[in-house]
């Protein structure tokens, strides 16, 4: 949610009008929304509109990117969207739900690297700030994937820090 209106500020303040970065904040609101009601809830329904939301603003950012890049809205949206059912079907081989998250996770980096790659071959060393952006993600992945392991010696776990740590590169990435 504070990405949320991390990212609306920003878009106001520069006067972005442009659909598909409204549709990002919408996504970006939604998620947040979604992850606080499965957290307070664990409802079925629940966790369906944190992980929809999640895959969605994936697609949209991916979508932004790649349009702004090779300057061709059919290719980014067939491309976004390809990814999709990509993520899904390559972790649907995993055996656990926390490795399957961690290879749709490691997809996402995968593709914002590729995505950052393109850009810096584009428009040079002003691409290598979406390093910084990558690296809070990586970082957000790696707190995820541990927590299991650091609960018994840290109640409080380290999911907390999954979500502060993808907001945030949430709102760098716009």
């Amino acid at each position: 949610i504070l990405a949320g209106l991390g990212i609306y500020k920003l878009l106001t303040k520069n006067r972005i009008q442009k659909v598909e970065y409204k549709a990002v904040l919408t996504l970006i609101f939604l998620v947040g929304f979604g992850s606080l009601l499965w957290h307070a809830t664990r409802y079925s329904y629940a966790l369906i509109l944190d992980v929809v939301p999640v895959a969605l603003s994936f697609v949209a950012v991916t979508y932004i990117f790649l349009k702004n890049l090779s300057g061709n809205k059919l290719l980014a949206l067939l491309l976004a969207l390809l990814l999709l059912p990509g993520r899904f079907f390559v972790s649907s081989f995993a055996q656990t739900d926390i490795i399957s998250s961690l290879i749709r996770n490691l997809i996402n980096a995968t593709v914002f690297l590729l995505i950052i790659l393109w850009a810096f071959r584009k428009y040079g060393r002003v691409a290598v700030e979406g390093l910084g952006v990558l690296a809070v993600y990586v970082a957000a992945i790696t707190v995820r994937s541990i927590d299991l392991q650091v609960c018994p010696d840290f109640s409080l776990g380290t999911h907390f820090l999954w979500h502060i740590l993808n907001a945030l590169a949430a709102y760098l990435a716009v």
